[in-house]
């Protein structure tokens, strides 16, 4: 908006701007005030508003993809879940009969999204949220242990017949269906990349795949069910009630590191149990190093439970 002249005027002249997009509108005011007539020289006028503008020819959805995380604390774990964003993921707009893919993008690194999409005729949908990343070759994905599931959250209905560009659409992955569980491994993931990439191109990392089904041991041993690096580009999570790791992200962050050790540098571990060996004591702490690096934490922090300990729950911060 430029203001041209202000014809001698010497107090400020209100605006109100109202701009409509795919039949969504939206009103801007504000103030004029006289030294900011201009005359229209090169350059000239004032920036109002920049418009997120998708094509109208078809119907378009945008919003934003949360997940519930539970924080592991110095004190405890907390009680309240605390809404975080799904960055960086595969998004999918589904028609509800059928379960047709109708158009797919991305959310950024606050979690939004925006899609455009058809439909021969305009009926209801949802939008689906996958613990997998938007690269063409995905980097990392959750799935249940046999890998044949990918984890995701979906949105309530949509009508694109009554809301042909619906915003403010939200997919949320809740604690109580298990879904946010699965997304903060993956968001652990995401913080892990990122470091990866501060130093190394993220191509010279095979693809990742977290393995993670809620109740259930991971890897076995003499000692006991744990999360471990597999090997093969796989890490396992523990989920069994005695000692779930879904939501402690130092173990989640430890074991990518025993990935990113194995996939660029050296390491002659004998791995299984934790026992006095100098090579699997160096591996473990190394592994540590680098997970509380990527986490930017100096607190080793598992909360777990412990039937062996009378069931009161235990927690320990390294």
């Amino acid at each position: 908006m430029d203001y041209w002249s202000n014809c001698s005027n010497s107090t400020p002249v209100k605006y109100q701007l109202r701009v409509t997009n795919c039949g969504v509108a939206t009103t801007y005011t504000g103030i004029l005030n006289p030294g900011d007539a201009d005359f229209g020289g090169a350059g000239a006028g004032r920036t109002i508003a920049n418009i997120d503008y998708s094509a109208c020819a078809g119907l378009s959805v945008k919003g934003k993809a949360t997940f519930d995380d539970i924080a592991v604390m110095t004190g405890g774990i907390a009680t309240t879940p605390n809404p975080l964003p799904i960055r960086n993921a595969v998004v999918e707009v589904r028609a509800v009969s059928g379960d047709t893919l109708l158009g797919s993008g991305a959310t950024d690194e606050t979690g939004n999204y925006s899609i455009n999409f058809a439909m021969a005729t305009p009926a209801p949908y949802y939008v689906k949220v996958l613990a997998q990343d938007k690269n063409a070759t995905p980097i990392q994905k959750v799935s249940n242990y046999t890998g044949t599931t990918i984890y995701s959250a979906k949105s309530a209905e949509q009508n694109a017949s009554t809301t042909p560009h619906a915003i403010n659409v939200l997919v949320q992955a809740k604690q109580a269906d298990g879904s946010a569980k699965a997304f903060n491994i993956y968001d652990v993931g995401v913080r892990n990349f990122k470091n990866v990439a501060r130093w190394y191109p993220l191509a010279t990392l095979q693809p990742l795949i977290w393995m993670w089904e809620s109740g259930l041991p991971a890897c076995g041993g003499t000692g006991g069910s744990a999360s471990c690096y597999a090997g093969n580009g796989v890490i396992k999570v523990n989920s069994p009630a005695s000692d779930p790791d879904e939501n402690d992200d130092s173990v989640i962050s430890h074991e990518f590191g025993h990935f990113v050790i194995r996939s660029l540098s050296v390491d002659q571990s004998p791995g299984g149990e934790h026992t006095l060996n100098p090579l699997l004591a160096w591996s473990e702490g190394a592994a540590t190093f680098w997970g509380q690096g990527a986490l930017d934490s100096q607190y080793y922090l598992d909360y777990f439970r412990d039937d062996r300990a009378g069931g009161s729950g235990a927690f320990s911060v390294g």
